[in-house]
């Protein structure tokens, strides 16, 4: 399985000089299985990946899956560039919504006060699955969504091939620090904290939200986002043994992404854990 980082940011795409190194495009992810891909979220970064699947003879069949309907993860679908080729059948996943339709938000994006293509006349073919807790299979990929912690309605995934699986929770605030579930109980989030190390557990990588230092998190809470120790104590508590970092604030500078690595570094040999830490950046790809 290979997992290749189009976009590592989160909120707002922040390109520019001080942000060269990780990159500055926001939520893309690319997993790729024999000659099987499926898309986890469709930021700015989806747009370079368009660009690429249009320079070579790509699938005819592309899956997309949404963690949620922010702006930051669907912007990038309007410039993709397989959905404007009418031989291409594009299936987008994501969360249901309790107002709206998943189908409906989507197309809000298209319409013409914003982008000059309406929905209707998009040439590609587009169906639309809402998700909760369930299993899909895209070739020999089994990919499993399940609600996470964040303002609106969200999904994390975990991806498999039948021998590894990755963990994709790029916008997740630890529930401790404020829970945006209707239900508001002590035993409910005592049971999201069990069910999440459970789902976790097994996985050969997580890659999960790391916008907020330690320091800086204590004034944001409720908006939606991890500071750096909660993945590293996920990853302990559920036996990942390896961890990457995304969707990092717009204004962190790479300078600061090294100081912060710097810092989950010393905190994992302090605490004596065997997690590999990796800093994801734009064209990053790993093999598990």
């Amino acid at each position: 399985m290979k997992i290749r980082f189009w976009g590592v940011r989160g909120s707002v795409s922040s390109a520019g000089p001080k942000t060269q190194q990780f990159g500055g495009s926001t939520s893309c992810i690319e997993v790729i299985e024999k000659n099987q891909r499926i898309i986890l979220d469709a930021g700015t970064g989806l747009r370079a990946l368009g660009l690429q699947m249009a320079k070579k003879e790509s699938e005819e069949a592309v899956s997309i899956f949404i963690t949620h309907c922010h702006l930051d993860h669907i912007i990038g679908l309007p410039f993709f560039r397989p959905l404007h080729h009418p031989k291409k059948n594009i299936c987008l996943y994501g969360p249901i919504n309790q107002k709206r339709s998943f189908q409906d938000i989507i197309s809000s994006i298209f319409s013409p006060e914003t982008f000059p293509v309406s929905f209707n006349d998009i040439p590609a073919k587009l169906t639309f699955k809402e998700m909760v807790r369930e299993t899909v299979k895209v070739g020999p990929l089994s990919i499993t969504s399940f609600p996470i912690n964040h303002p609106g309605s969200t999904l994390g995934y975990v991806v498999s091939n039948g021998k590894k699986k990755v963990a994709y929770l790029p916008d997740h605030e630890p529930i401790d620090g404020h829970s945006h579930f209707q239900e508001k109980s002590k035993s409910f989030d005592e049971q999201y904290r069990a069910e999440l190390k459970n789902i976790l557990k097994g996985c050969d990588a997580l890659i999960h939200d790391a916008f907020f230092t330690d320091a800086h998190y204590g004034k944001f809470h409720g908006w939606g986002h991890s500071p750096l120790s909660y993945p590293i104590q996920l990853a302990k508590d559920s036996g990942v043994r390896k961890l990457i970092y995304f969707h990092y604030a717009p204004e962190a500078t790479d300078k600061e992404l090294k100081k912060q690595r710097d810092w989950a570094l010393k905190k994992i040999k302090k605490q004596k854990l065997s997690i590999d830490l990796i800093m994801s950046r734009e064209e990053l790809v790993l093999t598990l």
